[in-house]
């Protein structure tokens, strides 16, 4: 065995690390009971955490923990294909692999070998639960088991398999993007199966007519050649008008996070931007960027040999080909692969009539919508707060609410907190910091608190949460994100740039960045844009270094839930819309990427537009949950990389706007 004092490290490089938060470290190794050999590919992880590690060939592996988790017993999973899944707190660990730097698995057996388990062995898993989530596809990775009115949660891993303490009475809820809710009460230990189906009849029915051919739909691979979407396979993926809505002004934004692994560069309104698919390498393992085949014409994707600039909205389809027997017609130019894009203009169409809506009238926006400010709900405990008349009778109140308001949760102590801000400051960040307290191993919590320390300025204290998130949920890519952007805002220049730069090339292990590629790219060019002389940056491509980078207007919206669901609304100065859908039903394939990958971050930008006042409308369709409730924070920046810069940070509850509101209202 061997313990040492260490930290949770994110990697920057081969040399430079940056210390997260202070862990202890256990490395030791997993063995078969029988066989006495190493067994490989187990999941090691505590039940109340997101961090998992696997053990190598050698049965290896190394679990770092706080002193948190020593105080209070936490429990630590084990668990394969093949074997018992074992259950064992921190501190039974520790003295096991004192005497043994070794901890054995027990073969599953056979029916007919099975026994009782004896009482010894039920004391030893009393309060764990096993469990297993499915749909009628498969196991549901990344699905949330929620203890009702608790902050206790957990995800489920690859196979779909989650662990949580739990006592008998408690209520499983179980969730995932646009399934039904399951709740399930606990009377025993039995390991639980549970199956969720889907939570829209419009959807179901969605699928069912697709499986109907009624003619088969052909994609143009470009050089003349034709086929259908099934004969094409999964190397190579489409997209037609029909996905390409009015949101999409640039090209590069109809290609990032909406083809998995697909990176692309920077780009002027002359040119098409470079392209660069997963696995394409040369032999000193530099990415070998796509070619571009725009009606017919090749173009090379080195410098100096762009293709010319296309408009998104005359785009009649795009495919990237990935696979070699796709791009064999190009010669070995493709190796790098093919964007394959039909224009309308080549393809002799007239764009067709824009489908009648009663939501859509020709893009013109004419509704009369509340603001939010003006509709917002006061719960009672706030209302009973504000009849106080001196900040002393304001604390009796407050005392007294504490032992009869239900829940407790994130939203009473947030609300609290804002309302006591105009009496004491100090008193009110005391109040916002017992969402730490219970919330001490939620994200989802724990997010909500950090915005609301942007929201009032307490960058330092948002720096420290956004630290501990990123311990508990180091496989997101937000983690890292939120860590770099944050590091920014507290002059920690050196270690925001060296993650921005593991981010750009997609290089931290195991993590996507793809879906925040766009907000990557433009904090990176601002921080070079202001705070040049303080990072190192001789190694960022050239494209980062744009002439007088600015954007007039950037907007960025996040939220605290993967699943989130709502829609936004631009209206410009001349009354023109158009609409963003966070929803499954309009925009699945995005929502189940940042599931899989982690980031829950949209960007708008506004520039060379013309002079007038622009509106944001939102409309909320989740269920309200006051113990922890879904919150979005956005952010509004004017002069966006200049040295007169201004920032707006506002926290919204998101979970009261079923109703559509105006949100921001803004001179441009």
């Amino acid at each position: 065995m061997k313990l040492k004092n260490s930290f949770i490290l994110i990697l920057i490089s081969c040399f430079t690390t940056i210390s997260v938060f202070g862990q202890n470290e256990i490395e030791s190794f997993v063995f078969d009971k029988k066989t006495d050999r190493p067994i490989a590919y187990v999941v090691v992880g505590f039940v109340d955490k997101n961090i998992r590690i696997i053990t190598n060939e050698q049965g290896s592996f190394n679990l770092k923990y706080d002193q948190e988790d020593k105080n209070n017993n936490s429990v630590v999973r084990f668990s394969t294909d093949g074997y018992k899944t074992l259950q064992i707190k921190v501190l039974e660990l520790l003295k096991t692999i004192k005497k043994e730097n070794k901890i054995y698995l027990i073969a599953k057996v056979s029916n007919q070998e099975k026994i009782v388990v004896s009482q010894e062995s039920r004391v030893k898993l009393e309060g764990i639960i096993h469990g297993k989530v499915l749909t009628n596809l498969g196991p549901l990775e990344r699905a949330t088991i929620n203890i009702k009115n608790t902050f206790i949660e957990e995800q489920t891993d690859s196979l779909g398999e989650f662990s949580l303490n739990v006592k008998k009475g408690d209520i499983l809820r179980v969730n995932y993007l646009g399934m039904k809710e399951k709740e399930i009460l606990i009377s025993d230990l039995h390991d639980l199966k549970i199956e969720l189906t889907s939570g829209s009849e419009v959807l179901e029915e969605v699928v069912l007519k697709g499986e109907i051919k009624k003619e088969e739909e052909l994609i143009d691979l470009g050089l003349g050649g034709k086929k259908s979407f099934d004969a094409i396979g999964t190397s190579n993926i489409s997209m037609t008008e029909k996905d390409i809505g009015p949101q999409y002004q640039y090209f590069r934004d109809l290609l990032m996070g909406k083809f998995a692994g697909v990176r692309v560069g920077l780009f002027d309104n002359n040119e098409m931007p470079e392209v660069w698919l997963p696995g394409r390498v040369n032999a000193t393992m530099k990415p070998i960027p796509a070619i571009y085949d725009i009606d017919g014409r090749i173009y090379g994707s080195g410098r100096g040999v762009y293709a010319p600039y296309v408009d998104p909205q005359n785009i009649k389809s795009i495919t990237i080909l990935k696979s070699l027997a796709a791009t064999n017609k190009y010669g070995s130019i493709a190796f790098g692969g093919v964007v394959v894009i039909k224009t309308k203009t080549f393809s002799n169409e007239e764009t067709p009539e824009p489908k009648k809506s009663a939501m859509v009238k020709d893009n013109l926006y004419s509704e009369v919508i509340p603001l939010l400010i003006d509709v917002e709900k006061k719960p009672n405990y706030i209302k009973n707060l504000e009849k106080a008349g001196s900040y002393q009778e304001a604390l009796n109140i407050y005392e007294k609410q504490k032992t009869i308001t239900e829940p407790l949760g994130v939203a009473f102590y947030l609300d609290v907190s804002e309302y006591f801000m105009r009496w004491d400051a100090d008193f009110s960040l005391s109040v916002l910091s017992k969402i730490q307290k219970i919330g001490k191993n939620n994200i989802k919590a724990l997010k909500t608190l950090a915005f609301r320390y942007e929201e009032v300025n307490k960058l330092q204290k948002a720096k420290s949460i956004y630290e501990r998130i990123a311990v508990l949920n180091s496989t997101d890519a937000q983690s890292y994100r939120d860590l770099a952007h944050i590091y920014t805002l507290t002059n920690n220049f050196s270690e925001a740039m060296n993650l921005y730069k593991k981010m750009l090339s997609n290089s931290i292990k195991d993590i996507d960045f793809t879906g925040l590629q766009r907000p990557i790219a433009n904090e990176v060019m601002h921080m070079l844009a202001l705070y040049k002389s303080k990072v190192d940056f001789k190694d960022l491509p050239s494209d980062y270094f744009p002439v007088n980078f600015k954007l007039d207007v950037r907007i960025v919206f996040e939220w605290n839930d993967p699943f989130a669901e709502f829609d936004l609304q631009f209206v410009n100065p001349q009354k023109k819309y158009f609409g963003w859908s966070h929803t499954k039903y309009n925009n699945e394939d995005r929502l189940l990427d940042e599931i899989k990958n982690g980031y829950y971050t949209k960007e708008f930008t506004i520039d060379g537009e013309s002079n007038g006042e622009w509106i944001i409308n939102i409309q909320s369709f989740n269920d309200e949950d006051l113990l922890n409730p879904i919150y979005l924070k956005y952010t509004i920046f004017k002069n966006y990389g200049l040295a007169n810069e201004t920032k707006s940070v506002k926290l919204v509850k998101l979970y009261q706007q079923k109703q559509k509101v105006t949100l921001n209202k803004f001179i441009y």
